[in-house]
């Protein structure tokens, strides 16, 4: 079920969530999500709620950013101040399309190598798929986390490894890729991180909200 804006869909019509704020049938325009991790059971969409049960602490809200989209709303997408390793900034701030549909992370090329820089023995894994990168499954990962606001919000070390790639189970692929796509200069922003940061998705706002997620 898509919960893009409606500009993205090829159709021209409303998606589901946006006829739901149309006719007026929530008691508040904005839906949320919490990602279970590995097999667990317990995701959840709160469609014109949030479930203060699913996370920690306050919701911080971050207003909607569309300077990827040549001034557009196609996805919500907030603005990162940078992506930073074990505290130290390493990359510039970027576009961030939130999106639960997606598996892994993909940022510019350019930031994917800055990131696996800092992860020994890290190197590109183009049999994988392209803007793959893969590191030795033994390694201790650093703190990389995306700041909003001015506030770190980090992945966990578990999620950022999607498993092994070689039959001995020395090398795993990093949930970080590159990708480039001419035009649009934006990270996809998927489970890997949403996983451990309960999301809202406030229309009525016009903006993306993330709390600690309770895992």
């Amino acid at each position: 079920m898509g919960m893009a804006f409606p500009s993205l869909a090829k159709s021209q019509s409303n998606p589901f969530f946006f006829n739901l704020v149309q006719q007026n049938a929530l008691s508040s325009n904005l839906f949320s999500f919490y990602l279970a991790r590995g097999d667990n059971t317990g995701s959840e969409l709160c469609i014109g709620c949030t479930d203060s049960s699913k996370y920690t602490g306050d919701v911080n809200f971050y207003p909607l950013d569309t300077s990827a989209t040549q001034g557009v709303q196609v996805y919500w997408s907030i603005a990162a101040d940078s992506i930073n390793v074990n505290g130290q900034t390493a990359t510039q701030g970027i576009s961030c399309v939130m999106d639960t549909g997606t598996t892994a992370i993909y940022v510019p090329s350019s930031y994917a190598q800055a990131i696996y820089a800092n992860i020994p023995g890290a190197t590109p894994a183009p049999d994988q798929g392209a803007g793959y990168y893969a590191y030795p499954c033994g390694s201790s990962i650093p703190e990389i986390a995306f700041v909003f606001g001015g506030q770190s919000y980090a992945i966990d070390s578990n999620d950022f490894n999607l498993g092994p790639i070689t039959q001995d189970g020395t090398l795993c692929a990093g949930a970080i890729m590159g990708m480039d796509e001419q035009g649009f200069n934006a990270a996809i922003v998927g489970d890997a991180f949403l996983k451990n940061w309960y999301s809202v998705y406030d229309a009525g706002g016009n903006r993306v909200g993330l709390a600690k997620s309770n895992q």
